[in-house]
C-alpha cells in the first residue's frame, strides 16, 4: 500500500510554514501578555477538554510498505478536588495494510480493527503558568488479525510538566514529556516491546486560534530491545473554528535512525469536535 507523492511533501511543507512563526506570533497578542491566556485549542494535555477525535493517518516504513490508520478518539476530564482534573482517553483503531501475514497470505489489501488504547492522567496545577500530569496508558491485544496490532498487552506510564509561554503569544506554552512503552503479556511469537520516548513539545498560538506545534507527540525514542536511538521531525499545524471543532495535520519524518526504525515518514488528518 503505498500513499501518494502529496502527502509525503505535506510533512515537509510543515517545515516552511515555520519560518512565518516569529511573525505571526508577535502579531497575536498585546506586547503585555503576563497572565493572559489564548483560547484552549486541545493541544496542552495538562488542560485537557471534553471532545471526540476522528484521526486517519498513513505511515511509510523503510522498505516502502505501507499502513493507514483511521482512529475514533474520545477524550474525558473528570474534575477533582482543587482545581485538579484526572483525563480519561480511549482510541478505537482501524488498521488497513497489505502485509503478508498467517491470516493474509496473499498480501491483498485488508482492513481491520486494530489494539485499543485507554489512559488515565492525573493533572495537578501548580500555579497560573505550570500544571504536571502522571499516569498510565493501557494497550490492549484486539486486533482482528495479525497484521493490524502488536499482538502484546502494554504498559505505558507516562509523566509530563508543562510551562505556559505566553511571553510569545497568549496561549503558547511548552511542554517536556516522557514515557516508557513496554510490553508484559501477550502472543509468545510476536515481538516485545520496550523503548522510552520523548515529548519536547513547543506549541505556538497564532491569531484566530491557530497553532503550530513541534514535536506534539512523543516521537523521540530509544528501543531497549534494538538498542537504537530514533530522531525524526515532528510538527503540526492546527486551528479551532468557532470554539468547538478544531482540525490538524500532523508530520513525521526521520532524521535519525536505523533501517528497522519504527518508520521512514508518516502523515496524520484530525477533526475534533468540543463540548
Amino acid at each position: 500500500m503505498r500513499a501518494h507523492p502529496a502527502a509525503r511533501d505535506a510533512i515537509f511543507g510543515l517545515s516552511a510554514l515555520l519560518l512565518s512563526l516569529p511573525a505571526h506570533a508577535q502579531e497575536s497578542g498585546p506586547a503585555d501578555t503576563s497572565g493572559v491566556e489564548g483560547p484552549n485549542t486541545g493541544q496542552d494535555v495538562t488542560d485537557p477538554v471534553k471532545r471526540i477525535d476522528l484521526r486517519t493517518g498513513y505511515e511509510e516504513g523503510e522498505d516502502g510498505s505501507g499502513t493507514q490508520t483511521f482512529i475514533l478518539r474520545h477524550d474525558r476530564p473528570v474534575p477533582l478536588a482543587n482545581g485538579d482534573q484526572l483525563a480519561l482517553r480511549m482510541d478505537l483503531p482501524f488498521v488497513a495494510n497489505d502485509f503478508v501475514t498467517r491470516d493474509n497470505p496473499t498480501g491483498k489489501n485488508d482492513i481491520g480493527f486494530g489494539d485499543v488504547l485507554v489512559q488515565a492522567l492525573y493533572i495537578h496545577p501548580v500555579n497560573r503558568n505550570e500544571a504536571f500530569g502522571v499516569g498510565s496508558q493501557l494497550i490492549v491485544p484486539t486486533a482482528g488479525e495479525v497484521g493490524f496490532g502488536g499482538g502484546k498487552w502494554r504498559m505505558v506510564p507516562l509523566a509530563g510538566y508543562r510551562w505556559a509561554m505566553n511571553s510569545i503569544s497568549p496561549g503558547s506554552f511548552f511542554v517536556a514529556a516522557a514515557r516508557w512503552d513496554f510490553s508484559f503479556a501477550g502472543d509468545d511469537d510476536r515481538a516485545n516491546v520496550s523503548n522510552l520516548q520523548f515529548g519536547p513539545t513547543l506549541n505556538i498560538a497564532l491569531r484566530d486560534a491557530a497553532f503550530v506545534t513541534l514535536f506534539p507527540s512523543t516521537e523521540i525514542r530509544y528501543d531497549f530491545i534494538k538498542d537504537s536511538f530514533f530522531l525524526p521531525f515532528n510538527a503540526a499545524v492546527g486551528k479551532l473554528w468557532g470554539g468547538q471543532i478544531i482540525t490538524s495535520l500532523e508530520g513525521s519524518a526521520k532524521m535519525i535512525g536505523d533501517r528497522d526504525a519504527p518508520y521512514d515518514w508518516k502523515i496524520e488528518a484530525r477533526v475534533g469536535f468540543l463540548f
